[in-house]
């Protein structure tokens, strides 16, 4: 009996299909293997250490504080965002870094440097920026540089207790001393706040660069209403003494003691003192220095025993502290 072979139809189908399959599955990685090549190289294309800080720059033009903290480095943009990196900082008197041009970079490993230069303030500045690649798995699919060197600071050595930087508040002093902020390159505007108790508005210009720190001092000019105050108390408190009837009238800034006795002592205030109020720091306050620049002149008149009566001009000066306290200035003799 004769046994049918296979049908030379059905072995030729069946593996035409296995054969399409292979050669889809080759395709496939192919294309894979092409489309991640392709994503290297457009990586490498547009993100290279110059662009992320041609980048970094463009959102400071912006006054972009979410794209700022992206292309900076967390372990620099995290402890400062909150004083530094902000919206209201970079809006109204914030002036951004012009002209920038990244002139050279240098990559070492996941490191690397470049060379910047920008204009600010009417001048052109260069600094070297440092910048790392970011972490974690993406960065090796997709390598993304970070910029390090993003925070310059501005350090206050005068200024009242609080100074508003583009009218955003921001305490001037810390227990060891003035205030160091970080701050993006750029131009700032560092004022006394308006209402401030003590001392006249006016505000200075402060440039900020990488890694670098500038010093801002903010003139303390005190209010005239405030100086006129503080002369007030202090006549009044002469006027006290010189209602006195001691040769030397006890807490007041002068006295007689060349007599060691005498009758009917009165006092008079020929002429009142000439102050001077500076600011002054105090127990980690700023509070006004107040000096004589002329002295005052008192005279004092009596009997003298057997010696029959006097009358001698003491000139005498004044000095102490005065600071706001519940709405009105209070002076603190010295004397």
């Amino acid at each position: 009996m004769a046994v049918a072979g296979p049908d030379p139809g059905s072995v030729f189908v069946d593996y035409r299909p296995a054969s399409r399959r292979w050669w889809l599955v080759v395709g496939a990685a192919a294309a894979v293997a092409v489309l991640l090549l392709a994503g290297f190289a457009v990586r490498a294309a547009i993100s290279p250490p110059a662009a992320a800080v041609r980048a970094f720059f463009q959102a400071l033009a912006d006054r972009d504080a979410e794209a700022v903290h992206d292309l900076v480095a967390p372990e620099i943009a995290d402890p400062v965002a909150a004083d530094a990196i902000n919206d209201q900082v970079l809006a109204d008197g914030y002036q951004p870094p012009e002209q920038w041009t990244v002139h050279d970079t240098t990559v070492e490993d996941r490191s690397a440097v470049a060379e910047v230069s920008y204009r600010l303030d009417g001048r052109e500045h260069e600094v070297s920026m440092r910048l790392r690649r970011d972490d974690g798995p993406a960065d090796r699919l997709l390598p993304r540089w970070l910029v390090v060197d993003a925070i310059g600071t501005l350090t206050l050595t005068e200024a009242p207790d609080e100074v508003t930087v583009n009218g955003h508040p921001v305490a001037a002093h810390e227990p060891h001393g003035p205030a160091v902020l970080p701050a993006l390159p750029g131009g700032y505007e560092v004022a006394v706040p308006a209402g401030e108790s003590l001392w006249q508005e006016r505000s200075v210009a402060a440039t900020v660069h990488p890694q670098r720190t500038t010093e801002v001092r903010v003139p303390l000019v005190v209010r005239s209403e405030v100086r006129d105050e503080v002369e007030q108390r202090i006549s009044a408190l002469l006027d006290e003494c010189a209602e006195r009837t001691e040769l030397v009238p006890p807490g007041c800034p002068f006295g007689y003691a060349v007599l060691a006795a005498a009758e009917d002592v009165q006092w008079r205030i020929e002429s009142y003192p000439r102050i001077t109020v500076e600011p002054v720091e105090q127990h980690q306050e700023t509070v006004l220095l107040v000096q004589s620049a002329e002295d005052g002149v008192a005279v004092v008149a009596g009997v003298r025993g057997l010696g029959g009566s006097f009358e001698t001009r003491v000139p005498f000066p004044v000095s102490g502290t005065a600071a706001p306290r519940g709405g009105s200035i209070i002076f603190d003799p010295g004397w």
